[in-house]
C-alpha cells in the first residue's frame, strides 16, 4: 500500500477505454462504477460494474425521496464509504455529488450501494503537496489550500461538506462562478475560515430577541449585503419548499437571499397577473399574501437559537410592509361599509359620523388597523394565547386573601372588586396583575369579547360594563338617534362611567401601572398609557384611541343636546389629536420611512407619498443594496397608485422605479429587470436595460433576459441592436492586446438572438468588427470571430441569395454588406493557406538513400537485402509524401491568394454603393485596409515564387497592370516599384 501513488492509479485508469465500449451498449447518461477501492491489493485489477441508477444527482432526480426521512441515512452510507477510503489511506481528490454512483438491483431493495468515482485524481497519502491551479476540480478546495499548497484530512472533510450541500441543493458548489474564476472567488470568500466562524459566533451572541427589536432610530443595518448575493445566488429557480433538515445545515444569509429572490419574483408575477384584474383591492390582497408567505418563511428560520440581526431586520421590514397593505385593505373595506350605512333604515350617531367626518373615519380605520397588527404579531400573539389559556384554568382570584382574613390577618376590608381596594395577599396581587396585563393586551389587540370572558371568569366585574360600552365605537346599532331605541340611553351610562373612571385614575392612589393604563385607555385618556409605551406602534395606538373616543364623545354629546359631558381630560381639546398632528409626534422618535408612508396612505395623499419616498431614496442613494425590501415596497406602491389612477408626480415616480431597477441589477435578479424597466418612459427604460445587458456574458442568461424583455412587451430586436452598438462604442479596438477584443467578439451574438429579424444587422455588425480588427492588424481576433460565426453567417448569406438572384431591385446596402463579408472571409482563408505552405516549407527534407540493392548486393545476404529494400522503399515513400504535401500546399496557397487579387469587382471595392453612403472615416479605413492587405497578398505570392517550383511572376506583373482590377492604383507607388522590380528578377530567373 505504501508504494501506491497517483501515478500508479493513473496507469490503472488507462484502461478506461473499456468504458467507451460500454457506452455503445448502455444509455449515454448511465454511470459506470469503477470499484478500485474494493481491490487495492496486488495485482491491481479494476472491476467495472454497471451502476443502474447513475450518479447520486441522477438517482435523486429520477426518484421521489422524502429528504426529511432519508437524508441522514443516505449521508451516513456515503460517509461510511468515504471512511472506508480514508482507512486505506485515501484522500479523495475529486469528491462531488456527480462522483457518487448508485448501484441497486431493483427498486424494491431498501439500501442502495454507493461507490466513489473519479479515482484518477486520488491521493494515497494523508498529506499531499498540490498545485491548486493544476487540479482538475477546484470547487471543493478549502481556502487554506491556496496558501499551504497541502491537501489534508481537514480539507477532505471540507470537500465532504460541499458534497452535502450538493446533495441537499441538487446543484454543484459555487454554481454561479465560472471555472476560470473559482480560485479567485474561494480566496476572496473563505466561507469556513476559523476567524470568520468566530466573528459569526460573536454576532449570534449579541443578537436582540425578536420581541424587543424595534425600527425606532434604526439605520436599517443588517439587510442583505451584495457579497451575500454573490455567494449564494443561483441562476436556477428558487426552491419551492425548504425542509427542516436544510435549516439545520445552512445559515441565515442563505435563506435571506433565497427567500428574497422568491419574494421579488412573486411580486413581479402578481403584477403581471394584475393586468387581467380590474380591482385594486385584489392586487393589494395578492401583495399581502406574498408578504405573509415571506414572513412565514423567515419566522420558521428565526425559531432557531442562532439568528442574525439581518434576519430579524428583514422580518421586521416585511411585517411593516404587510401592515401597509392591510391599511389599504381596511380603507377599502371602510368605503364599502359606508355604502352599507347609507342604505340603513335606522340611522345612528356612529354611522352619521363615519359618513360626514372624514377625519374620524380615518382615525377609526387606523385604530382598528393598529389593533389588528398587534394581534397578528407572531411571538406576542403566541405568548398571549398561552397566558390566556393559563389564566382561564387558574383564575380563582383573592383566594389567598380571603383565607388570610379568616385566620384574622389584616388584609383588604373593602369591596374586593373595587379599584381602591386595600392590600391583597402577595400571591393574589401577582395573579391579579397577570390578569390585568392580559386584559390590557386584549384591549390593545381589539379583542373585547375575549377580554370580557376572562374578566367574568376571574370575577373582576367592574370593568365589564365599560368594556361593553367600548363597543359603541365599533357598532352603529349602539348609538341610535331615536329615543325610542333601547340603546339610546347607553350614551348617558357611558358618560357616567367615564367620569367615574377618570376620577379614579386621576387619584391613582392604589392602582398599579397596568391597572391605571387599562382604565385610562378604556375611557380615552392619553396618560399614563402613553408615557409607559416605548414602541412606536403602541404610542400611535394611544393617540388614536384618545382621538376616536374624543370625537365620538363630542358627537354623542351634541346629539343629546349637551345633557351630559364625558369629561375625559384636557389633552384632547382643540383638535390636537388629528392624524397629521399624531404622526408629527410619532416622527420625533421614529426614523423609519414606514410611518410616513402610513400617514400619506390614510390621508389619500398620493403626491406627498411619492415625494416622501423619493426624498428617502435620495438620502440613501449610495446604499440602496442595504434596503432591498424597502425599495421593492416603494416601487410597488408606485405601481399601485398608477393602477388605481391616482395623481402622481411622474418625475419622482420614475426616480423610484429607477432605484428599484438598479437594485434588481445589483442583486443580479436579471430576469425581472425588464418588466419594471418597462414601467419607465421608453427611452429611459431602454437605456437602463441596454446598460446592464451589455455586462451579461453567459449565453443562457442573455437569452433568459431577452425573453423576459419580450414578455414585458419591450422591442427585443431594437434592444439587441442597441446593446451591440453600445458595446462597440464603449470598447474601441486598439493596437495593443486587450481583453475587450473578446468582449467585441462575444457582443456579435446579440445580433443573432432575434433570428431572421436581424440578419442584415448581423452581417453589418460582423463587418464592423472585422473592419476594426483588420485596421489594427489583429487578424488572429478576426479569425476567431469568423470561426465562431462562420456557419451562421453563411446561413444568413444563403438566405439572401434567392432575393438577390430573382430580384432586380435588391438594396445596394445588402449587396455591399455581403460583398464585404466575403472579402474578409476570402483574405483570412488565403492567409491560412499561406501559413500552411510556410509551415510545410520549414520542414526538413527527408534524406534519400543513394545506394541501391544492386550496389550493395554482394555485401548482403538475402535477409539483409530484403530489410534494406524495405527501408529504401519507406524512405522513397516518405520523400514522395513530402513532395506531394509541398506541391499541394503551394497550389492551395497560390490559388487562395490569387482569389483575393481577382476578387469580383476588386477586393474591398463596392461598386453597388454610392460613395456618400459611407462616412469619411469609414472610407479612409477601407482604403487603407485595401492598400495594406493587397500589398501583403502580393508579397506572400512573391515569397512562394522564390521558395517553390512555381514561378508565375510574369503573370502577376500582368495582373497588376490589368485595368479590370486596378491593383496598381491600390498599392503605393514606392511599394509598387519595389514589387515590380522583384517580380521582374524572378521572371528572368525562371527563363
Amino acid at each position: 500500500m505504501d508504494d501506491c501513488t497517483a501515478a500508479i492509479f493513473h496507469d490503472l485508469f488507462r484502461e478506461l477505454h473499456i468504458v467507451c465500449t460500454f457506452r455503445h451498449q448502455i444509455r449515454p447518461k448511465t454511470a459506470i462504477s469503477i470499484e478500485a477501492h474494493m481491490v487495492f491489493g496486488r495485482p491491481y485489477y479494476i472491476v467495472y460494474g454497471l451502476c443502474k441508477k447513475g450518479s447520486l444527482l441522477q438517482y435523486l432526480e429520477m426518484n421521489t425521496i422524502d429528504l426529511n426521512n432519508r437524508i441522514k441515512q443516505i449521508l451516513r452510507h456515503i460517509a461510511q464509504t468515504l471512511d472506508h477510503c480514508q482507512k486505506m489511506p485515501v484522500i479523495h481528490g475529486n469528491l462531488g455529488a456527480e462522483n457518487i454512483l448508485v448501484d441497486i438491483n431493483g427498486d424494491k431493495i431498501a439500501k442502495p450501494i454507493y461507490y466513489m468515482d473519479g479515482f484518477h485524481h486520488v491521493i494515497m497519502v494523508k498529506t499531499k503537496e498540490v498545485d491548486p491551479n493544476k487540479l482538475p476540480n477546484k470547487r471543493w478546495l478549502a481556502s487554506e489550500v491556496l496558501t499551504t499548497k497541502l491537501l489534508t484530512l481537514k480539507s477532505d472533510v471540507f470537500a465532504f461538506a460541499f458534497l452535502m450541500c450538493e446533495f441537499l441543493m441538487m446543484k454543484i458548489s459555487h454554481e454561479a462562478i465560472e471555472d476560470k474564476n473559482i480560485l479567485e472567488y474561494i480566496d476572496k470568500n473563505p466561507l469556513f475560515d476559523q476567524s470568520i466562524r468566530r466573528q459569526r459566533g460573536m454576532r449570534h451572541e449579541n443578537v436582540m430577541p425578536n420581541k424587543a427589536f424595534q425600527m425606532n432610530n434604526s439605520k436599517f443595518d443588517g439587510n442583505i449585503p451584495v457579497n451575500t448575493v454573490e455567494s449564494f445566488r443561483s441562476k436556477q429557480e428558487i426552491d419551492n419548499t425548504l425542509n427542516t433538515t436544510q435549516y439545520c445545515f445552512l445559515h441565515d444569509e442563505f435563506f435571506l437571499i433565497k427567500v428574497t429572490q422568491a419574494l421579488f419574483e412573486d411580486f413581479q408575477a402578481k403584477c403581471v397577473h394584475s393586468e387581467t384584474i380590474n380591482e385594486s383591492f385584489d392586487l393589494v390582497a395578492l401583495f399581502y399574501e406574498i408578504c405573509s408567505d415571506g414572513i412565514a418563511a423567515f419566522q420558521k428560520v428565526s425559531m432557531r437559537p442562532e439568528k442574525t440581526t439581518a434576519l430579524t431586520s428583514v422580518l421586521q421590514q416585511l411585517l411593516n410592509e404587510q401592515h401597509a397593505y392591510l391599511l389599504l385593505l381596511n380603507l377599502a373595506k371602510m368605503i364599502r361599509m359606508l355604502n352599507d350605512f347609507k342604505n340603513l333604515e335606522k340611522q345612528s350617531i356612529l354611522a352619521d359620523l363615519l359618513i360626514t367626518d372624514v377625519e374620524f373615519r380615518r382615525l377609526l380605520v387606523l385604530l382598528e388597523w393598529c389593533e389588528e397588527n398587534a394581534y397578528n404579531e407572531p411571538e406576542a400573539n403566541a405568548e398571549l394565547l398561552d397566558e390566556y389559556a393559563y389564566l382561564e384554568r387558574n383564575c380563582t382570584l383573592r383566594a389567598e386573601t380571603l383565607h388570610a382574613r379568616i385566620r384574622g390577618e389584616n388584609f383588604c376590608d373593602l369591596d374586593l372588586d373595587g379599584a381602591l381596594h386595600g392590600r391583597l395577599h402577595n400571591k393574589d396581587e401577582e395573579l391579579e396583575s397577570r390578569v390585568f396585563s392580559v386584559i390590557y393586551t386584549l384591549v390593545r389587540c381589539g379583542r373585547i369579547d375575549e377580554a370580557l370572558s376572562l374578566l367574568e371568569k376571574a370575577g373582576l366585574y367592574s370593568l365589564v360594563p365599560l368594556l361593553q360600552l367600548r363597543k359603541i365605537s365599533r357598532s352603529a346599532a349602539l348609538t341610535p338617534f331615536s329615543v325610542d331605541e333601547s340603546s339610546y340611553y347607553l350614551a348617558r351610562s357611558r358618560s357616567l362611567l367615564k367620569r367615574t373612571v377618570d376620577k379614579i385614575v386621576s387619584k391613582g392612589t392604589s392602582l398599579s401601572q397596568v391597572e391605571a393604563c387599562l382604565w385610562s385607555v378604556i375611557v380615552g385618556r392619553l396618560e399614563p398609557a402613553l408615557s409607559l409605551s416605548f414602541r412606536t406602534e403602541d404610542r400611535l395606538w394611544c393617540y388614536l384611541n384618545a382621538a376616536v373616543e374624543s370625537r365620538l364623545d363630542a358627537a354623542i354629546t351634541n346629539v343629546h343636546n349637551g345633557d351630559f359631558d364625558a369629561g375625559i381630560g384636557r389633552e384632547v381639546e382643540n383638535g390636537d389629536l388629528r392624524i397629521n398632528s399624531i404622526f408629527d409626534e410619532i416622527a420625533t422618535a421614529e426614523r423609519s420611512p414606514y410611518y410616513t408612508i402610513y400617514r400619506h396612505i390614510v390621508n389619500d395623499d398620493s403626491l406627498s407619498l411619492i415625494a416622501c419616498m423619493d426624498m428617502w431614496l435620495e438620502q440613501y442613494e449610495d446604499d440602496l443594496e442595504k434596503f432591498p425590501h424597502i425599495i421593492r415596497f416603494m416601487a410597488h406602491l408606485v405601481l399601485l397608485l398608477r393602477f388605481t389612477g391616482q395623481p402622481v408626480q411622474e418625475e419622482s415616480a420614475n426616480s423610484i422605479m429607477r432605484s428599484y431597477v438598479r437594485l434588481l441589477i445589483s442583486l443580479k435578479f436579471y430576469s425581472i429587470v425588464p418588466y419594471y424597466a418597462n414601467k419607465l418612459p421608453l427611452e429611459m427604460a431602454e437605456e437602463m436595460v441596454v446598460e446592464f445587458m451589455c455586462q451579461l456574458e453567459e449565453e443562457n442568461v442573455r437569452k433568459d433576459v431577452l425573453a423576459a424583455a419580450s414578455a414585458a412587451k419591450m422591442d427585443s430586436v431594437r434592444l439587441c441592436k442597441k446593446i451591440f452598438n453600445c458595446i462597440i462604442t464603449r470598447y474601441p479596438v486598439i493596437e495593443e492586446e486587450s481583453m475587450t477584443d473578446d468582449i467585441l467578439i462575444n457582443a456579435w451574438n446579440w445580433l443573432i438572438y432575434p433570428d431572421n429579424e436581424t440578419y442584415y444587422d448581423a452581417i453589418l455588425g460582423m463587418n464592423k468588427i472585422m473592419r476594426e480588427f483588420f485596421y489594427v492588424d489583429k487578424l488572429d481576433k478576426a479569425k476567431k470571430l469568423l470561426q465562431q460565426s462562420k456557419k451562421l453567417v453563411d446561413k444568413i448569406v444563403d438566405s439572401f441569395r434567392p432575393v438577390i438572384e430573382t430580384s432586380d431591385t435588391v438594396e445596394p446596402k445588402i449587396l455591399r454588406a455581403i460583398t464585404e463579408y466575403k472579402a474578409y472571409k476570402c483574405y483570412l482563408n488565403a492567409l491560412m493557406k499561406f501559413n500552411e505552405w510556410f509551415k510545410q516549407s520549414q520542414r526538413s527534407v527527408p534524406s534519400i538513400m543513394e545506394n541501391s540493392t544492386d550496389d550493395v548486393g554482394t555485401l548482403m545476404d538475402m535477409q539483409q537485402k530484403i530489410t534494406f529494400e524495405v527501408i529504401l522503399q519507406r524512405a522513397n515513400e516518405k520523400m514522395q509524401r513530402y513532395e506531394n504535401a509541398s506541391k499541394h500546399s503551394t497550389t492551395e496557397a497560390v490559388g487562395a491568394l490569387d482569389l483575393v487579387l481577382r476578387f469580383p469587382n476588386g477586393w474591398m471595392t463596392f461598386k453597388e454603393v454610392k460613395s456618400e453612403r459611407l462616412n469619411e472615416e469609414e472610407v479612409k479605413k477601407l482604403t487603407e485596409i485595401k492598400s495594406r492587405y493587397i500589398t501583403a497578398v502580393i508579397i506572400m505570392l512573391v515569397t512562394i515564387f522564390e521558395k517553390s517550383d512555381i514561378n508565375r511572376s510574369a503573370q502577376l506583373v500582368e495582373l497588376l497592370a490589368d485595368e479590370e482590377y486596378k491593383l496598381a492604383d491600390i498599392i503605393s507607388k514606392e511599394q509598387l516599384r519595389i514589387l515590380i522590380k522583384q517580380l521582374s528578377v524572378n521572371a528572368y530567373k525562371s527563363l
